[in-house]
Order: structure tokens, then C-alpha cells, then sequence
């Protein structure tokens, strides 16, 4: 363990994670499977998050979820990391292009998440929630902001099982990968081809500040023969988006 950690509070943020990532209700003595930890390890940390709200339990079932606390955070985060404005051009450009609209931020290591998303009204449309987390080297959205990040931020590809393959397009080589983000740096703009879920494609291109960082992506997505046949268009559109919510020079995610 780091030295620069806190082993306690670092306990109570894996129990943290785990509660809000789970799909089924959790128990101490769920919680002491998954960290392999005594349930007496437990009870402090579960304590200390019950009582700032960042937890709830359940008085009869003793089952545990996310307090109220977070949401007035995931709420804050939001209002900080999307501008209105940007979501009023997601909106948009949903309507020009019908078809789904994501405004994506990079977190860490392969990690992006998806802060914003419009959807068409479309019976077949199926998206990520809202805070969803997705892997980066296979998705558009991921692509375009590893493409601006320092090589030396992005060594985790070299990592055994870091690069893992969601479908047969799949960029699992770390050098062939550093090649596409070359290219995609160049060009300004990143396409998802079935890298994720096979019949999807998606194209992104970066939001940047006044410094030009990458902050953030805006990207399109939808089924791979509506996206393919109007993709001159969609680049187009998003070019002009991204362009004009660059141009504002008051954002930073």
C-alpha cells in the first residue's frame, strides 16, 4: 500500500465503490466476501460512512445502499463538469442527426465516463445511464481522449489485461493502439468500428479549453449502417459543435 494512503479511508471508499457498483443489495456479510476482511474490520468504516449519509441501511433487511450525500455530490460533479450550454448542443445535435449524443470525460487509467446523454426516440436505442463507465481503447469517446493525454499517463496499456477485448475489432495491441492515437490526434476525430458491442459505431471529437487541453468529447452514436452512410455529415456537425463550444472559452470539466 502507498505510503501517501490512509488504510481506513481507504477501506471505507472500496466499501464506498462496491455498494455503488453492485447490482443487488449488499450485507456486511456480502461486503466481507468481497474485501476477504473480518465483518468486525467493517463495522468502523460502515459506521463513520452511515453517519456523514454517504450510505443508508436498510433498518429491516440491513441490506446497504448510497446515501442521499451522494447524490447532492453526483450533482455538484455535474454542475461542474456540464455546462449547460454544452448540454443544449447535445440536444441539438440529436435532433439534426438523430441518433445518440454523449458527452464523455476520462477519468483515469482506462476509464471513461459518460457525465451527458441525449437520446433519440428510437425504439431499438438502447445507452449507457448516466455515469456510466466505460473502457477507453474501445470506444470513441475513450479514444479521442487518450489521444490527447502524455504518453507517460497512458503506460497502463503495457498492463497485463488492460487492453481486453469486447469483440473481434478490438484493439488489444498496445502499439497498434498507440498508432491509432497518433492518427486520431491528427486527424481530430476518433471512430469506434463495433470495438465495443458489434452493430454499433460511434465518432467523437474533443472539447477543449482556452489552453486547447482535451476536457472532454462529444460523440455520436447509433447502428454501424446509419452511422457509416452519413458520416461525412456527422463529422461535419460535430466539428461545428465542438468548435463553437471551444470558441466560449469559459468552460473547464
Amino acid at each position: 500500500m502507498s505510503k501517501n494512503t490512509i488504510q481506513s479511508v481507504n477501506r471505507a471508499l472500496e466499501i464506498l465503490c462496491l455498494i455503488g457498483e453492485s447490482n443487488t443489495p449488499l450485507t456486511i456479510q456480502s461486503l466481507s466476501k468481497a474485501l476477504k476482511l473480518p465483518r468486525t474490520t467493517l463495522y468502523a468504516p460502515i459506521n463513520s460512512l452511515e453517519k456523514y449519509d454517504f450510505i443508508h441501511r436498510d433498518a429491516t433487511t440491513k441490506t446497504l445502499s448510497l446515501g442521499w450525500r451522494m447524490y447532492v455530490l453526483g450533482l455538484s460533479f455535474a454542475r461542474k463538469h456540464i455546462d449547460p450550454i454544452i448540454e443544449a448542443e447535445a440536444r441539438k445535435l440529436k435532433q439534426i442527426l438523430k441518433q445518440t449524443i454523449h458527452i464523455s470525460i476520462y477519468a483515469k487509467s482506462n476509464k471513461v465516463i459518460f457525465v451527458h446523454t441525449e437520446t433519440p426516440d428510437k425504439p431499438y436505442v438502447i445507452s449507457p445511464h448516466l455515469g456510466f463507465i466505460s473502457h477507453a481503447h474501445c470506444t470513441a469517446s475513450g479514444k479521442i481522449l487518450l489521444a490527447y493525454q502524455e504518453k507517460n499517463d497512458i503506460d497502463w496499456i503495457y498492463e497485463p489485461e488492460m487492453l481486453q477485448r469486447r469483440t473481434d475489432k478490438t484493439i488489444t495491441d498496445p502499439e497498434r493502439l498507440l498508432k491509432e492515437l497518433d492518427i486520431i490526434r491528427k486527424q481530430g476525430y476518433a471512430v469506434d468500428n463495433e470495438e465495443s458491442s458489434l452493430g454499433l459505431t460511434c465518432v467523437a471529437v474533443p472539447i477543449k479549453n482556452l489552453e486547447g487541453k482535451c476536457i472532454a468529447s462529444i460523440s455520436v452514436s447509433g447502428p454501424k449502417d446509419e452511422i457509416i452512410e452519413n458520416i461525412g455529415k456527422i463529422k461535419s456537425e460535430l466539428f461545428t459543435v465542438a468548435s463553437y463550444i471551444n470558441s466560449l472559452g469559459k468552460l473547464d470539466l
